[in-house]
């Protein structure tokens, strides 16, 4: 084993840089290219199969549509394809130690390509397959680390111990039956043959290695685990001090449980690709050395198979870069308005119950205008809620009463007066001295200060004397790309099937003030809104089963928001937006990071009285 020890440690210095920008321009392409492509078909498959929304509920429907079927088996070969392109890309450069100082980045994404293609006219389609289990053998560590913070709904924490458990035995004994696949992935990878064939070559040279491998291979991954848990309390650790240092104490908590689900995504990516390159690393020298293929022979016959013919090379190059470099262009530019947009369904399918700032973050800001709409940004709200009518000259405004009396004073209705008239008025007076003169925003000085920001539910107010409201709204949202950034409430249900006439792709929902009757089927709706006191684990379950997706408004308590987030809601319409964030997502959290960043501006609040004290 020392020659293999040598040979693997020589691998890691000489691979490990190459191979990790090998591996972050494939995630690239799969973020850029194959996530957006595949958001794209994701939504035109839910408008197919009459879906707004999936949940367990209404899973069954949704598999009952062919179009749904057709874009899992899609999603299913697109994922192996990518995946085995990567991995024979990955495989070829560590099979070209001596030739490729740097990554030539066009040859190694060219072998992958002809390397795939090659194996699909030969037919050799389970060797593409394996993928799968190539994946959980080479990242075992970040899997299980993953397992230990998943959230298992509300099971009792000895279910989520022992379910936990099963688990990652599971994970690590289906790691140790893959090992003669994966050898045999780097054998067909550099014969060309068949997976069955050199499935039986590897297990031919393995006889009475296996125990000595799979030792080998869990002592270095328990080693890169703990390195994973380290490293991600670590990264807790100094935001919680980032957060102490920059954030209001108010805000501490909300501002940390915004961005836990950040570090947990980018913690999760970076660790992946390292234990993704060492145990590619550890299994091509394991794959050498058992197999008894010289290094230099190996070298030797891969420079000569994949020198490239004189003639055609400078102009095969420019056309290949051209085409990566126009197929890159295009996929950042489509997953930046993606982004931008908040149009990444499969993002909202997985994401948990969502809070609204209720009239903007109207418990810190007079609601229904633009500061209460920066201080739903700063609260990290999901959305900001706000009420929209129209004026006498048709211009739509933020403002919840028909009268104006209660936020500016005058005891008119709005419906009467003109937009000029109303932009003389202060409508922060009355909610403190911070904000006086604060104006009345119009519907579009609201969406273009939003764009980027938050997502809007826009409830659309009606009393009977607007003129083409619906097609005006319609008109403001796509004006402004705002078609994936907002949704549209309205108590009057006839308005929401203009709306939804005139465009489709806007999200509406019904607010319902009590809940009787079988409502869940009402067309031209994506969800309800139901106050909160109407709202049990039957009507969620129901909405869900149709399809839809269900609000609470408005929520408030502890114990109310506590008892939502339990029935499963989609989205909570609160006051307080960072109350109800921590009491919404503590439990998905490490509560030792929320109480240390507590315990510390305690200590600081003691700190500054005690100099008070002093002087």
């Amino acid at each position: 084993m020392k020659p293999a020890i040598s040979l693997f440690r020589r691998k890691l210095r000489f691979h490990n840089s190459p191979l990790f920008l090998i591996d972050v321009f494939y995630n690239l392409i799969l973020i850029l290219l194959v996530m957006p492509l595949f958001n794209s078909a994701f939504k035109l498959v839910l408008a197919l199969s009459k879906q707004s929304y999936i949940t367990s509920q209404n899973l069954s429907s949704f598999l009952k549509s062919p179009s749904a079927w057709v874009f899992i088996l899609a999603l299913i070969i697109t994922i192996a394809l990518f995946l085995f392109t990567k991995i024979s890309s990955l495989i070829f450069y560590c099979n070209t130690e001596g030739i490729l100082k740097h990554p030539q980045m066009l040859r190694i994404l060219t072998f992958g390509l002809k390397n795939v293609y090659g194996n699909l006219r030969k037919g050799n389609i389970a060797l593409l397959f394996f993928t799968l289990p190539f994946y959980i053998y080479t990242c075992l560590p970040l899997i299980l680390g993953v397992i230990l913070h998943f959230d298992f709904g509300n099971l009792q924490s000895p279910k989520i111990l022992t379910y936990k458990s099963i688990l990652i035995l599971c994970l690590i004994l289906i790691s140790l039956l893959s090992m003669p696949g994966v050898f045999a992935l780097n054998y067909c990878i550099k014969e060309g043959c068949r997976f069955t064939e050199g499935l039986r070559q590897v297990q031919a040279a393995l006889k009475g290695n296996y125990r000595k491998i799979w030792l080998s291979y869990l002592t270095r991954n328990f080693a890169i685990f703990l390195g994973y848990l380290v490293f991600y309390y670590f990264l807790l650790f100094l935001v919680s001090i980032a957060v102490y240092l920059f954030s209001a104490r108010v805000l501490a908590v909300a501002v940390f449980l915004s961005a836990y689900p950040v570090i947990n995504l980018y913690a999760t990516l970076f660790f992946s690709m390292i234990a993704f390159i060492y145990n590619l690393n550890l299994s091509t020298t394991q794959f050498h050395t058992y197999m008894e293929i010289a290094a230099d022979h190996t070298l030797d016959e891969l420079k000569i198979a994949s020198r490239p013919r004189q003639g055609r090379t400078k102009k095969q190059l420019i056309i290949l870069r051209t085409l990566l470099i126009s197929l890159f262009l295009a996929g950042s530019l489509n997953f930046y308005l993606t982004i931008r947009n908040s149009s990444l369904s499969i993002r909202d399918v997985f994401q948990g119950t969502q809070i609204s700032s209720h009239r903007g973050n109207s418990h810190i800001a007079p609601e229904n205008t633009l500061p209460a709409l920066e201080q739903a940004i700063i609260a990290s709200s999901d959305y900001a809620e706000i009420d929209v009518r129209q004026t006498k000259d048709q211009i739509l405004v933020l403002m919840h009463d028909s009268n104006l009396k209660r936020t500016s004073g005058v005891n008119q209705y709005l419906s009467n007066m003109t937009y000029a008239q109303l932009n003389e008025l202060d409508v922060g007076a009355w909610f403190g001295k911070d904000f006086l003169n604060t104006r009345i925003p119009t519907l579009e000085e609201a969406l273009e200060y939003c764009k980027g920001r938050i997502k809007l539910n826009i409830e659309l107010k009606i009393n009977g004397t607007e003129k083409d409201v619906e097609q005006q709204l319609a008109d403001l949202i796509v004006k402004y790309d705002f078609e994936n950034q907002c949704v549209v409430s309205s108590s009057k249900y006839s308005s929401l099937i203009k709306l939804k006439e005139i465009n489709p792709n806007i999200k509406t929902g019904y607010i319902l003030s009590a809940v009787y009757g079988n409502f869940y089927n009402t067309e031209y709706l994506d969800f309800f809104s139901i106050h909160s006191s109407y709202i049990n684990k039957s009507v969620v379950d129901n909405v869900h089963g149709a399809g839809k997706e269900i609000y609470a408004w408005t929520v408030n308590s502890t114990s109310e928001l506590l008892r939502m987030k339990s029935y499963g809601v989609d989205c909570i319409i609160t006051d307080n937006p960072t109350h109800a964030r921590e009491v919404i997502y503590r439990d998905n959290t490490n509560d030792t990071f929320i109480q240390l960043i507590k315990q510390m501006f305690k200590t600081r609040s003691r700190y500054q009285a005690t100099q008070l004290i002093k002087y």
